[in-house]
């Protein structure tokens, strides 16, 4: 091969592992890694209590050998839906913060007063995971943890 074969072919190969490189790196302004969240990530099967307060009234259920509603009063419970909602809390992903201004809560609905608040917790009853369930923006739902001003979309 000539000098200006093989200058042609390294030049065509630096082009191609700038492209590799290129569209390896993440976007401008994209977090590259695990997105941060504000509380650990839970295990599969690790909430057997769910505690649920809405304007001042508590449901709390229990998981048993099957679920079961302990208050307002005791009866069993819905299976799939308590099922469900263990499983989205421990499979919840987090967004990205949307505030840490307090002003903007009672905007998000994340007050302990309007927001519903949510705790689930292991078969001891530890808490695991405690959020205030706020507006739903499209396809986004505002949360925040109580005692903290961080607003996140989940």
């Amino acid at each position: 091969m000539s000098r200006k074969t093989l200058l042609l072919f390294a030049l065509c190969l630096v082009a191609v592992g700038i492209t590799v490189l290129a569209r390896q790196r993440p976007e401008k302004g994209e977090l590259a890694g695990p997105r941060p969240r504000p509380i650990p990530a839970l295990a599969k099967g690790s909430v057997a209590v769910l505690k649920v307060t809405l304007e001042g009234k508590t449901s709390h259920l229990k998981k048993e050998d099957t679920w079961k509603l302990v208050e307002p009063l005791s009866s069993p419970a819905d299976e799939q839906a308590a099922r469900t909602a263990a499983e989205k809390l421990e499979q919840l992903e987090f967004g990205r913060v949307v505030t840490d201004q307090p002003g903007r809560h009672a905007e998000l609905e994340v007050t302990d007063d309007k927001a519903i608040k949510v705790v689930g917790a292991d078969k001891d009853g530890k808490p695991l995971i405690e959020l205030l369930v706020g507006k739903s923006v499209g396809s986004q739902t505002m949360v925040r943890q109580p005692g903290k001003n961080e607003v996140w979309q989940v």
